[in-house]
């Protein structure tokens, strides 16, 4: 049960592992990053910027606001295969750019992962720029513009939802339609 709260920060350069690791074993990490910016993170397609990785049924709730996430292995990067609780993560006003591998993943077969991504730039990836894998993970994308990635946007067995006003455009492929978030 701890609290993380990063504004205001810039995060650069963490060749070695990831920018922000949010990895709690037990309880409920909960973290609110803001007027932040994280570059150059990672060295392999497990790493990035910032991830999500609770551990031993733990759980992470994870708050991104007018932030740019850019230059990284992964932007952002939800992994529930160590066995992660229930996670919820919420991207507003960011970019995700520039990335070697996805501006935006979130991946679980175990644990529920959900994430929504509100009013955000997700461009410039050598990847895919959202992407959702895994029977427990849901990708929720709304006010959005997705362009310029080798792949827009992959759903690999998860949920990828739209609140069907988002710009999915001028990507190598734009990727897999999106479902229209069904409403309450």
């Amino acid at each position: 049960g701890v609290t993380l709260h990063v504004s205001k920060s810039k995060i650069r350069n963490c060749r070695a592992g990831n920018g922000i690791n949010i990895a709690p074993s037990s309880g409920v990490g909960t973290v609110f990053i803001s007027d932040s910016t994280i570059t150059d993170n990672g060295v392999n397609v497990s790493s990035a910027g910032l991830l999500v990785r609770p551990t031993g049924g733990a759980s992470a709730n994870v708050s991104v606001s007018r932030t740019k996430l850019e230059s990284n292995t992964n932007g952002i990067f939800a992994d529930g295969s160590g066995g992660a609780g229930p996670c919820n993560i919420s991207v507003k006003d960011s970019v995700l750019g520039g990335s070697s591998s996805n501006g935006i993943a979130i991946s679980s077969t175990g644990g529920v992962f959900k994430a929504l991504i509100d009013n955000t730039l997700i461009n410039f990836n050598v990847g895919v720029g959202a992407a959702v894998a895994g029977a427990q993970a849901t990708l929720t994308i709304g006010g959005s513009t997705i362009t310029q990635n080798v792949t827009g946007v992959s759903n690999s067995g998860g949920t990828l939802q739209s609140f069907k006003n988002n710009q999915i455009a001028q990507n190598g492929t734009d990727g897999t339609p999106i479902t229209a978030f069904p409403g309450p």
